[in-house]
C-alpha cells in the first residue's frame, strides 16, 4: 500500500471515529497493521537523502562558479597583457599563427557627475511593492486590508 491509499484510509477510518462507529484503538491497530510509521520514516529517509543531494548540488554550483570566475580572469589577464604588448609596440594589426590581432574603435558614454545631467537625459523609473510586513502587523492588530488577507500555513517539519 503506497502513502496516498494510506491517506485515503487513514482518512476514512478518522471520519468513522469522529462519527463514533468505531474506537480509537481500532483506529490505531488498523494503522499500525498497515505499517504507516514504517512508511513515514522510509519518506524521511528518502526527503533526509535528497535534501543532502541538493546540499550537494549547491556546493557543486559554487565551486564551478568560482572556476568559472578564475578562467574569466585569466582570459581579461591575457588579452590585456596581449593588449599591452601590441600597444607597446605600435602594432595595429599582426598575425599569430591561424589568429589575427587587432584593435577595433568603439564608442562608450561615461557618465562623470549624473546630478549633472540635463533632466530630458535621465529616465525615471519606479518600483512600487506591497509591504507585506506591515500589512501582517496590520491584520494582526485587527485592521480589515482589502486586497490581502492573511493565510496560515502548516509547514512539515522533519527532525
Amino acid at each position: 500500500m503506497n502513502l496516498y491509499e494510506m491517506t485515503e484510509a487513514a482518512r476514512q477510518l478518522y471520519e468513522l471515529f469522529t462519527a463514533g462507529d468505531i474506537p480509537e484503538e481500532a483506529v490505531t491497530d488498523t494503522l499500525e497493521g498497515m505499517g504507516v510509521e514504517d512508511k513515514l520514516e522510509d519518506y524521511c529517509h528518502v526527503i533526509g537523502q535528497l535534501t543532502a543531494d541538493v546540499t550537494m548540488f549547491d556546493n557543486e554550483i559554487a565551486r564551478l562558479a568560482a572556476k568559472k570566475d578564475a578562467a574569466n580572469k585569466g582570459i581579461e589577464r591575457m588579452k590585456s597583457a596581449l593588449s599591452d604588448y601590441l600597444q607597446a609596440t605600435n602594432t595595429e594589426k599582426t598575425k599569430a599563427g591561424t589568429f589575427t590581432l587587432s584593435f577595433r574603435k568603439s564608442e562608450a558614454v561615461v557618465i562623470t557627475d549624473e546630478a549633472a545631467l540635463p533632466t530630458k537625459y535621465l529616465r525615471a523609473k519606479t518600483t512600487i511593492t506591497p509591504d507585506k510586513t506591515a500589512i501582517k502587523n496590520a491584520i494582526k492588530g485587527g485592521a480589515e486590508i482589502s486586497g490581502a488577507e492573511l493565510q496560515i500555513n502548516q509547514n512539515l517539519q522533519i527532525k
